[in-house]
């Protein structure tokens, strides 16, 4: 009978293009390992079947398969245990396409935010309009009020940022903030507000806060630069809905298209106002 030949580990390395580093270190944790070691030189020396294997180990790291997983897989064995490793794989890679998909959504949404924002500044007359508005899915969040509090306190909220956080969704889109007096928000009383931002579904069945907002008709139209004269804005649509004898019900939501999240230039912040009208 011919002797089995055996392979050194330089070898091993050469043939198959991957490092001694790596090929000792798979030996030390048992997923590829040596048939022999020489007792006086600690050299390791491979069979042919181990030389097979180490192909097949590197296609299944491509496919980013743990190495505790690809242990399991070189023990070759019954085919339902590598129908379930593969089944589980696929599952996890199905959740991680799902994640970077609502991530993508989220990101493309704050992009169409920015051309929505461009398109309103290059505008010369305010347009406002009266349409409805469907209903979304939020996760809302009312904030604690300090005297001191200003809007960009609103605007930029750390304690709201940790609730969705915590909630671990993905959120997307403007942020929405539903003030219950008009009258109390011209005169900087945010203490009835409701701070709320939309999430997206692959999360949505997680969350505790989520409620529904819109679902009416409103009177609609953008208010452009600083916060600080928005009640001029105001004025005119109020203006505009009694011309069009249209009665409002003194509530109101405004949608913050560009804020402080993009940018300092409050030249550039759009805001729409959305007033809901009694039907």
């Amino acid at each position: 009978m011919s002797k089995q030949k055996l392979f050194t580990i330089g070898e091993i390395s050469k043939i198959c293009k991957i490092p001694i580093s790596t090929l000792r270190f798979y030996d030390q944790i048992g997923v590829i390992t040596a048939e022999k070691v020489d007792a006086n030189n600690g050299y390791r020396y491979y069979s042919s079947e181990t030389l097979i294997l180490v192909p097949i180990l590197k296609y299944y790291k491509e496919y980013n398969f743990k190495l505790n997983e690809i242990h399991n897989l070189l023990k070759r064995g019954d085919l339902e245990v590598l129908q379930n490793l593969f089944s589980d794989k696929i599952n996890r890679f199905n959740d991680e396409i799902s994640l970077l998909q609502a991530e993508r959504d989220s990101l493309t949404s704050w992009y169409d935010l920015i051309t929505e924002a461009n398109g309103v500044l290059i505008q010369k007359n305010s347009s406002f309009q009266l349409k409805y508005l469907p209903e979304i899915q939020v996760i809302s969040y009312q904030p604690k009020i300090f005297v001191k509090d200003t809007l960009k306190h609103l605007l930029v909220s750390a304690d709201f940022t940790n609730c969705f956080e915590y909630e671990n969704v993905i959120t997307y889109g403007p942020l929405y903030i539903e003030y219950q007096s008009t009258e109390n928000r011209l005169a900087g009383d945010y203490r009835e507000c409701t701070l709320n931002i939309q999430i997206h579904k692959y999360t949505h069945e997680t969350v505790r806060r989520v409620k529904s907002i819109l679902g009416y008709a409103a009177i609609c139209g953008y208010h452009k630069g600083t916060h600080e004269n928005i009640d001029d804005t105001y004025s005119e649509l109020k203006e505009w809905a009694n011309e069009n004898n249209y009665q409002l019900n003194g509530r109101s939501i405004e949608r913050y298209v560009i804020d402080y999240w993009s940018t300092n230039i409050q030249e550039q912040f759009v805001t729409e106002i959305i007033l809901p009208i009694n039907e």
